[in-house]
């Protein structure tokens, strides 16, 4: 693979995921809580206040300091600002682009047990495979990490 299509598949795939952590930070990762606890987290007796903005998006932060606790699957849920914002603008950038691609594949990994746990296998509408957007990405993150540049 040249060099070109290589950074153009890692600055493709950081764009995608940007995109995707930008709509968390607007908007919260609390659904992505609520599939945790859906799972297998307890709730915790004791909390930090000040990671109730990211919890809840940039709008909430007014009542940061109001919210006694916090779960513990709110600390859990943090990895999507690492997988989505953090790793996607090292892709962009070109830097340390093996182990943003390892984060971004161990998140999507995660991402479909979770969420398609249970339709894995069940086709939409158009006769596509319901977990086919997730597998693409973890596939193009993958191909990422295993390529080798032939000249650097």
């Amino acid at each position: 693979m040249t060099k070109r299509a290589l950074h153009f598949l890692t600055f493709s795939l950081g764009v995608l995921f940007l995109l995707h952590g930008i709509d968390k930070l607007i908007n919260g990762i609390s659904h992505i809580e609520n599939i945790l606890i859906g799972y297998f987290l307890p709730f915790s007796e004791y909390a930090t206040p000040c990671t109730t903005c990211f919890t809840y998006g940039i709008g909430f932060m007014g009542k940061v300091f109001l919210t006694p606790t916090l779960p513990y699957h709110n600390y859990i849920a943090y990895i999507v600002y690492l997988s989505e914002v953090i790793a996607p603008i090292f892709l962009i950038f070109g830097k340390y682009v093996k182990i943003a691609s390892a984060i971004i594949s161990l998140y999507m990994i995660i991402s479909i047990f979770l969420i398609y746990r249970n339709t894995l296998f069940n086709l939409n509408s158009e006769g596509a495979l319901s977990v086919e957007a997730p597998v693409l990405y973890l596939m193009l993150a993958l191909t990422i990490i295993f390529v080798r540049e032939r000249d650097k």
